[in-house]
């Protein structure tokens, strides 16, 4: 060992740098987060026999492994414990957030004016929503986004509603009863109180105490499971974004600062909101400036997934494999830009809420058929965001009879299919001139000149633009090899047997989560 520290130090670092490289660099799956260890992407151990030999190597080696080596997360999935946690905790967020806007519904004559100042600097682009809040009582319509904007930015919206409301007005919570069926009875004021001012975001891996918090504010002693059809064998998955989040929080700061480069391959469908855990990601990029973090959404195992209905997995694949119509056993293109938008529009909001421009990327992965997953982007995606703004100006220059600027972003009845977000042109015009942290790995087309099709159909009124967005070219589109067929790749998202709803106790289900909380 004498001899080696003879050499001069700008050698042993050298040879340091190629003893820790490794090949594909680090992974954190499944099995290694529930050990709590990462592994060489080859799948075997990490080898550091030589940090140990000295003081001095030790201290020189502090931390190079991690600043040489990229650290690859993917979905947690496949472990019995995480399934069930995933899906429990998916089904507490949503119900959170259900009963917000149920509160929030309620809420609108105990704005103050000094309540209403503050959440319209907060939100600027809410201020009509607030007029109607105050004016009606209650909340109107939300077209998809929801109101135009990324759905977290709404959740947020909603929860500071509450929050900022009831610190002007403590009427606002005291006197307002909301009924809720998964409850079971009127929300109380202390109840209500929790649920505005739950604080548990959607990229943890949740606690046993995160977990008990949210039970204590949706379920009772009689409704302790979440619904029956979650129980049909279906995979529920925790983020890879998730899974970094929670590795990254569990280090010391004096090693999480070496961590240079994190990928989060979002290789299958996750849970609990997972377009928006970027978010989670922003403190920790603010903390070290030198970490980048690249997050790639496999497309077809992933954003192409979700139906038109709010299915599981195994739903998803027999209302396909029962059904008698055309295409079902294809991807349905007016499911595509439905499921890719919320992705774009999520991680353009990341700079403006505090994410360093340099340090995170979105990759749309449309590997293994880039090709055809070019060819969906220019037939689907362009020309339903095109579509989407030549409605929006049509509307905007009152070429449509009864709809307003204002009114365009809800609707009263029938579903504005065409409208999804209000910054998804400007997000896909960036991502073609390569000024976003949003990029593909094929070729997402050319943006459609939506002016060109306001004046094609400047006569047409609100059905037209309706019926007409529905007749896409082509409308199914199949698989490609080395892809498997649709139906297939629907098929790897639920186990071949079926769990029986009613086998767990109140409980059982609390020992249960005490195990892997």
């Amino acid at each position: 060992m004498a001899n080696f520290l003879d050499l001069p130090p700008e050698l042993r670092s050298v040879i340091y740098h190629a003893y820790v490289a490794v090949d594909g660099g680090y992974i954190c799956d499944t099995n290694g987060f529930i050990e709590g260890k990462l592994k060489q992407a080859d799948g075997k151990p990490i080898c550091m026999a030589l940090l140990f030999t000295c003081r001095l190597v030790a201290r020189e080696m502090h931390g190079l492994a991690l600043r040489v080596n990229t650290i690859t997360f993917s979905t947690l999935s496949g472990n019995p414990g995480l399934r069930d946690l995933a899906s429990k905790f998916d089904f507490l967020l949503h119900c959170v957030n259900n009963l917000r806007q149920k509160l929030v519904a309620k809420m609108g004559k105990y704005i103050t004016q000094e309540a209403y100042d503050e959440l319209r600097d907060m939100y600027p682009q809410f201020t009509p929503l607030l007029d109607a809040l105050r004016a009606r009582g209650s909340l109107p319509p939300l077209a998809r986004g929801p109101y135009g904007e990324a759905p977290s930015v709404f959740r947020r919206f909603i929860q500071d509603v509450l929050d900022v409301t009831y610190s002007f007005d403590k009427r606002a919570i005291r006197e307002i009863g909301v009924y809720s069926p998964s409850i079971g009875h009127y929300v109380s004021d202390m109840h209500a109180l929790c649920i505005a001012r739950c604080s548990i975001d959607p990229w943890i891996i949740p606690s046993r105490y995160d977990m008990q918090q949210l039970q204590l504010m949706v379920l009772n002693d009689a409704d302790c499971e979440p619904t029956m059809s979650r129980h049909d064998g279906s995979e529920w998955r925790f983020s890879a974004a998730a899974a970094a989040i929670y590795f990254v929080q569990s280090l010391p700061d004096t090693i999480r600062r070496h961590l240079r480069r994190l990928v989060l391959l979002e290789d299958r469908e996750a849970l609990a909101y997972p377009e928006s855990h970027g978010y989670g990601l922003i403190p920790l990029c603010k903390e070290n400036p030198l970490l980048h973090v690249e997050r790639r959404v496999n497309l077809w195992r992933n954003v192409f997934q979700p139906g038109l209905l709010k299915e599981t997995p195994r739903q998803r694949y027999q209302l396909r494999e029962e059904s008698t119509q055309p295409g079902m056993e294809s991807l349905n293109s007016c499911v595509v830009t439905r499921n890719v938008a919320p992705w774009i529009v999520e991680a353009h909001e990341l700079v403006p809420a505090g994410m360093p421009a340099s340090s995170y990327s979105l990759l749309l992965d449309g590997d293994p058929v880039p090709q055809l997953t070019s060819r969906i982007f220019q037939s689907i995606v362009q020309r339903d965001v095109a579509w989407q703004e030549a409605w929006t100006m049509s509307v905007d220059q009152d070429r449509i009879p009864g709809l307003t600027s204002v009114s365009r972003r809800s609707w009263e009845g029938d579903c504005r299919v065409c409208y999804f977000f209000e910054a998804l042109p400007q997000a896909m015009k960036d991502m073609a001139s390569g000024n976003s942290i949003v990029r593909c790995n094929f070729d997402a087309g050319e943006p459609m000149d939506a002016e060109k099709l306001r004046i094609e159909h400047h006569h047409w009124n609100e059905d037209n633009w309706t019926r007409k967005w529905r007749e896409h070219d082509p409308l199914f589109w199949n698989t490609e090899p080395p892809l498997p067929s649709w139906m297939d790749l629907l098929k790897e998202n639920f186990h071949h047997f079926t769990i029986r709803p009613g086998n767990r106790t109140h409980g059982e289900w609390r020992r249960f989560f005490g195990q892997w909380c």
